[in-house]
């Protein structure tokens, strides 16, 4: 059963959180392009395809979604957001196959077997992981998969920054950890690909607003520790992960 307490914490905090016209958040972290390509590599061909967001947001996502080919819902536990986010959804080419509301992870308002494909973008570490997975594989299809990309939480560079800038995040937000992988795998068959080493360096430039260099420096960076194998000797000091959770 999810903590009440912490879904009021996420609820108010993104009640209030600032979103710019194009529904993004203000202090987002930024992520390489070739990050991008590779998670949507993930999703496959999409057309005939009916996706679930969770934690929908601004709405940026569900219509690069719909724009795939695919029929796209979003929830996001924020009424506000969601309001925004269909104000931006409202001037996209692809406002008739988009809808998103207001919905609970941890008891989302679908029929079982609904959805194709589940996603959510660094959603899960702000709930309780074992009701929230369990409601992904009720609400997936046989055969379908839930696709995340989430913080990894044992780097002691993350971990530091994180307690530096508790302005930007949520009091209940908790990075996933390689012990949460089991949760996971009691459900779904579990596929991981851990990123970022040494190429958490190259983050530095993107937060200042310095996004053509931090593009190049990321993709540099990544470049090297991936031909050396660091993400994988090192997966556990990676800053992020990409779990497909296959039913």
């Amino acid at each position: 059963m999810a903590d009440t307490r912490r879904i009021e914490a996420e609820k108010g905090y993104y009640d209030a959180v600032h979103l710019d016209e194009h529904g993004r958040m203000e202090h987002t972290h930024p992520l390489p392009r070739f990050f991008h390509e590779y998670v949507h590599s993930v999703f496959g061909d999409l057309h005939g395809k009916v996706v679930l967001e969770l934690g929908c947001g601004g709405g940026g996502n569900l219509i690069t979604l719909a724009s795939r080919g695919a029929v796209v819902y979003g929830i996001d536990i924020s009424r506000n957001v969601i309001e925004h986010c269909n104000r931006v959804i409202s001037k996209s080419l692809f406002v008739e196959k988009i809808t998103a509301q207001v919905g609970d992870i941890h008891a989302m308002d679908f029929p079982d077997e609904s959805f194709d494909i589940i996603y959510g973008h660094c959603v899960l570490h702000h709930v309780d992981l074992e009701p929230a997975v369990n409601e992904i594989h009720r609400c997936l299809k046989k055969g379908g998969k839930g696709i995340f990309v989430e913080p990894l939480g044992h780097n002691l560079f993350i971990t530091l920054f994180r307690k530096l800038t508790p302005r930007i995040r949520t009091p209940t937000e908790k990075p996933i950890l390689f012990s949460d992988y089991e949760i996971f795998s009691k459900k779904f068959r579990l596929k991981t690909k851990e990123f970022f080493v040494i190429s958490l360096i190259g983050f530095i430039p993107g937060l200042f607003g310095f996004t053509p260099f931090f593009e190049r420096s990321m993709r540099i960076l990544y470049t090297l520790e991936h031909t050396l194998k660091l993400d994988t000797v090192f997966r556990k000091q990676c800053g992020y992960v990409v779990l497909e959770l296959n039913k």
